[in-house]
Protein backbone atom coordinates (compact mmCIF):
# COMPACT_ATOMS: atom_id res chain seq x y z
CA UNK A 1 0.00 0.00 0.00
CA UNK A 2 2.82 2.39 0.91
CA UNK A 3 4.52 1.76 -2.43
CA UNK A 4 1.27 2.44 -4.27
CA UNK A 5 0.77 5.71 -2.44
CA UNK A 6 4.34 6.76 -3.15
CA UNK A 7 3.96 5.87 -6.84
CA UNK A 8 0.73 7.83 -7.05
CA UNK A 9 2.31 10.85 -5.39
CA UNK A 10 5.26 10.79 -7.75
CA UNK A 11 2.98 10.41 -10.76
CA UNK A 12 0.86 13.32 -9.60
CA UNK A 13 3.94 15.46 -9.11
CA UNK A 14 5.21 14.67 -12.59
CA UNK A 15 1.85 15.48 -14.15
CA UNK A 16 1.71 18.73 -12.21
CA UNK A 17 5.16 19.76 -13.38
CA UNK A 18 4.25 18.85 -16.94
CA UNK A 19 1.12 20.98 -16.79
CA UNK A 20 3.09 23.87 -15.32
CA UNK A 21 5.52 23.63 -18.22
CA UNK A 22 2.70 23.64 -20.74
CA UNK A 23 1.14 26.70 -19.11
CA UNK A 24 4.36 28.59 -19.66
CA UNK A 25 3.95 28.39 -23.43
CA UNK A 26 1.68 30.87 -25.17
CA UNK A 27 -0.88 30.05 -27.83
CA UNK A 28 0.26 31.08 -31.33
CA UNK A 29 -2.02 33.63 -32.98
CA UNK A 30 -2.70 35.28 -36.32
CA UNK A 31 -4.96 38.22 -37.17
CA UNK A 32 -5.57 40.63 -40.03
CA UNK A 33 -6.26 44.35 -39.78
CA UNK A 34 -7.03 46.04 -43.07
CA UNK A 35 -4.00 45.63 -45.33
CA UNK A 36 -1.87 44.32 -42.45
CA UNK A 37 -1.46 41.03 -40.63
CA UNK A 38 0.11 40.17 -37.28
CA UNK A 39 1.35 36.80 -36.02
CA UNK A 40 2.86 35.63 -32.74
CA UNK A 41 4.45 32.25 -32.07
CA UNK A 42 4.35 30.30 -28.81
CA UNK A 43 7.23 32.30 -27.33
CA UNK A 44 5.29 35.50 -28.16
CA UNK A 45 7.81 36.55 -30.76
CA UNK A 46 5.59 38.59 -33.05
CA UNK A 47 5.72 40.30 -36.40
CA UNK A 48 3.36 42.65 -38.19
CA UNK A 49 3.62 43.09 -41.91
CA UNK A 50 2.01 45.04 -44.68
CA UNK A 51 2.40 44.94 -48.46
CA UNK A 52 0.43 45.68 -51.58
CA UNK A 53 -1.36 42.47 -52.57
CA UNK A 54 -2.26 43.89 -55.98
CA UNK A 55 1.30 44.56 -57.08
CA UNK A 56 4.12 42.19 -58.07
CA UNK A 57 6.67 44.93 -57.51
CA UNK A 58 5.36 46.35 -54.26
CA UNK A 59 7.40 46.96 -51.16
CA UNK A 60 6.89 45.13 -47.88
CA UNK A 61 7.20 46.51 -44.35
CA UNK A 62 7.83 44.16 -41.42
CA UNK A 63 7.87 45.07 -37.74
CA UNK A 64 9.33 42.27 -35.60
CA UNK A 65 9.77 41.92 -31.87
CA UNK A 66 10.55 39.17 -29.39
CA UNK A 67 8.80 39.07 -26.02
CA UNK A 68 10.34 40.26 -22.77
CA UNK A 69 11.20 43.65 -21.28
CA UNK A 70 14.61 43.99 -22.94
CA UNK A 71 13.59 42.96 -26.46
CA UNK A 72 14.00 45.64 -29.11
CA UNK A 73 11.61 46.10 -31.98
CA UNK A 74 12.94 46.11 -35.54
CA UNK A 75 11.46 47.46 -38.73
CA UNK A 76 12.56 46.39 -42.20
CA UNK A 77 11.62 47.74 -45.63
CA UNK A 78 11.87 45.11 -48.37
CA UNK A 79 12.28 46.46 -51.90
CA UNK A 80 15.10 47.91 -53.98
CA UNK A 81 15.03 51.48 -52.69
CA UNK A 82 16.95 54.64 -52.02
CA UNK A 83 16.70 56.50 -48.73
CA UNK A 84 15.78 59.69 -50.59
CA UNK A 85 12.82 58.01 -52.35
CA UNK A 86 10.87 57.02 -49.24
CA UNK A 87 7.74 59.04 -48.52
CA UNK A 88 4.45 58.84 -46.70
CA UNK A 89 1.74 60.07 -49.04
CA UNK A 90 3.27 63.31 -50.34
CA UNK A 91 5.72 63.83 -47.47
CA UNK A 92 9.36 62.80 -47.79
CA UNK A 93 10.56 60.55 -44.99
CA UNK A 94 14.11 60.89 -43.68
CA UNK A 95 15.84 57.61 -42.77
CA UNK A 96 19.15 58.60 -41.12
CA UNK A 97 22.27 56.72 -42.22
CA UNK A 98 23.34 56.28 -38.60
CA UNK A 99 20.19 54.31 -37.74
CA UNK A 100 19.10 52.53 -40.93
CA UNK A 101 21.29 49.83 -42.48
CA UNK A 102 21.13 48.30 -45.96
CA UNK A 103 21.21 44.53 -46.31
CA UNK A 104 24.08 43.06 -48.27
CA UNK A 105 21.96 42.63 -51.39
CA UNK A 106 20.68 46.20 -51.23
CA UNK A 107 17.09 44.96 -51.30
CA UNK A 108 16.19 45.90 -47.75
CA UNK A 109 16.73 48.61 -45.20
CA UNK A 110 16.40 47.94 -41.47
CA UNK A 111 16.78 49.45 -38.01
CA UNK A 112 16.46 48.31 -34.43
CA UNK A 113 17.23 51.68 -32.86
CA UNK A 114 14.33 52.46 -30.50
CA UNK A 115 14.25 56.15 -31.43
CA UNK A 116 14.32 55.37 -35.15
CA UNK A 117 11.57 52.75 -34.86
CA UNK A 118 9.41 55.16 -32.85
CA UNK A 119 9.95 57.98 -35.34
CA UNK A 120 9.09 55.69 -38.24
CA UNK A 121 5.84 54.58 -36.59
CA UNK A 122 4.90 58.18 -35.79
CA UNK A 123 5.52 59.18 -39.41
CA UNK A 124 3.36 56.36 -40.78
CA UNK A 125 0.49 56.08 -38.30
CA UNK A 126 -1.63 58.88 -39.78
CA UNK A 127 -0.72 58.24 -43.42
CA UNK A 128 -2.52 56.39 -46.19
CA UNK A 129 0.40 54.72 -47.99
CA UNK A 130 4.17 54.30 -47.84
CA UNK A 131 6.03 54.81 -51.13
CA UNK A 132 9.61 53.65 -51.65
CA UNK A 133 10.20 54.64 -55.27
CA UNK A 134 8.69 54.73 -58.74
CA UNK A 135 9.49 51.05 -59.42
CA UNK A 136 7.62 49.62 -56.42
CA UNK A 137 3.96 49.66 -55.50
CA UNK A 138 2.96 51.44 -52.27
CA UNK A 139 2.34 49.74 -48.93
CA UNK A 140 -1.16 50.58 -47.65
CA UNK A 141 -1.07 51.78 -44.05
CA UNK A 142 -4.67 50.91 -43.24
CA UNK A 143 -4.47 48.53 -40.26
CA UNK A 144 -0.84 49.16 -39.30
CA UNK A 145 -1.62 50.75 -35.94
CA UNK A 146 -4.08 47.97 -35.07
CA UNK A 147 -1.50 45.31 -35.98
CA UNK A 148 1.19 46.94 -33.84
CA UNK A 149 -1.31 47.34 -31.03
CA UNK A 150 -1.87 43.59 -31.26
CA UNK A 151 1.84 43.03 -30.58
CA UNK A 152 1.69 45.37 -27.58
CA UNK A 153 -1.32 43.49 -26.19
CA UNK A 154 0.10 40.00 -26.66
CA UNK A 155 3.48 40.87 -25.16
CA UNK A 156 2.03 42.76 -22.18
CA UNK A 157 3.47 46.12 -23.26
CA UNK A 158 0.20 48.09 -23.57
CA UNK A 159 0.23 51.17 -21.35
CA UNK A 160 4.00 50.97 -20.86
CA UNK A 161 7.20 52.66 -21.93
CA UNK A 162 8.24 49.88 -24.31
CA UNK A 163 4.96 49.78 -26.27
CA UNK A 164 5.08 50.32 -30.02
CA UNK A 165 1.85 52.33 -30.13
CA UNK A 166 0.00 51.93 -26.82
CA UNK A 167 2.35 54.13 -24.83
CA UNK A 168 1.87 54.73 -21.10
CA UNK A 169 3.68 55.20 -17.79
CA UNK A 170 4.15 51.53 -16.84
CA UNK A 171 7.78 50.64 -16.21
CA UNK A 172 9.80 48.39 -18.46
CA UNK A 173 10.16 45.91 -15.60
CA UNK A 174 6.38 45.36 -15.70
CA UNK A 175 6.63 43.66 -19.10
CA UNK A 176 6.34 39.86 -18.67
CA UNK A 177 9.26 37.64 -19.52
CA UNK A 178 9.09 35.67 -22.74
CA UNK A 179 7.23 32.34 -22.36
CA UNK A 180 9.36 29.22 -22.49
CA UNK A 181 7.81 26.48 -24.63
CA UNK A 182 7.94 22.93 -23.23
CA UNK A 183 10.51 20.77 -24.95
CA UNK A 184 9.71 17.24 -26.07
CA UNK A 185 11.11 14.51 -23.84
CA UNK A 186 14.63 13.58 -24.89
CA UNK A 187 13.57 10.00 -25.50
CA UNK A 188 11.49 11.21 -28.46
CA UNK A 189 14.79 11.75 -30.29
CA UNK A 190 17.07 9.56 -28.19
CA UNK A 191 17.36 6.60 -30.55
CA UNK A 192 17.93 8.68 -33.64
CA UNK A 193 20.10 11.29 -31.93
CA UNK A 194 22.35 9.57 -29.35
CA UNK A 195 23.68 11.57 -26.47
CA UNK A 196 20.78 14.00 -26.44
CA UNK A 197 21.87 15.74 -29.63
CA UNK A 198 19.45 18.37 -30.91
CA UNK A 199 16.95 17.27 -33.56
CA UNK A 200 17.51 18.62 -37.07
CA UNK A 201 16.37 22.16 -37.79
CA UNK A 202 12.63 22.20 -38.32
CA UNK A 203 11.83 18.94 -36.53
CA UNK A 204 8.70 19.59 -34.49
CA UNK A 205 9.24 23.34 -34.74
CA UNK A 206 7.63 26.39 -36.28
CA UNK A 207 8.41 30.07 -36.66
CA UNK A 208 6.34 33.24 -36.52
CA UNK A 209 6.70 33.98 -40.21
CA UNK A 210 5.01 30.71 -41.15
CA UNK A 211 1.90 31.83 -39.27
CA UNK A 212 1.09 34.38 -41.98
CA UNK A 213 -1.19 32.70 -44.55
CA UNK A 214 -1.30 35.94 -46.54
CA UNK A 215 2.46 35.79 -47.03
CA UNK A 216 1.80 33.42 -49.93
CA UNK A 217 0.13 36.31 -51.75
CA UNK A 218 3.31 38.36 -51.99
CA UNK A 219 5.87 37.96 -54.79
CA UNK A 220 8.06 34.88 -54.50
CA UNK A 221 11.22 36.99 -54.69
CA UNK A 222 10.68 38.22 -51.15
CA UNK A 223 12.21 36.22 -48.35
CA UNK A 224 10.31 35.33 -45.20
CA UNK A 225 11.22 38.40 -43.20
CA UNK A 226 10.05 37.49 -39.74
CA UNK A 227 12.54 35.66 -37.52
CA UNK A 228 14.29 33.72 -40.31
CA UNK A 229 16.73 32.14 -37.85
CA UNK A 230 14.57 31.95 -34.71
CA UNK A 231 12.54 28.78 -34.37
CA UNK A 232 10.59 27.58 -31.38
CA UNK A 233 9.06 24.32 -30.26
CA UNK A 234 5.31 23.92 -30.34
CA UNK A 235 3.52 23.10 -27.11
CA UNK A 236 1.80 20.14 -28.69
Amino acid sequence: MGNLLMTGAISGLCIGLLLMGCARAAAPSYATHGAWSVACDNTLSCDARGFDEDSNTGAEVVFARAAGPAARGTVTLYAPLARTAVRVDDRMLVLPDAAWVYAGDGASLTTDRPAAVAAFIDALRHGAALHVGADAGPVPLDGMVAALSGIDDRQGRAGGRTALVQHGPRRTSAVPAAPVPPRPARRAYGDAFPGGAAPPDGAGTQDAGALHPRAALRPARRQDAAFPEKRCLWAG
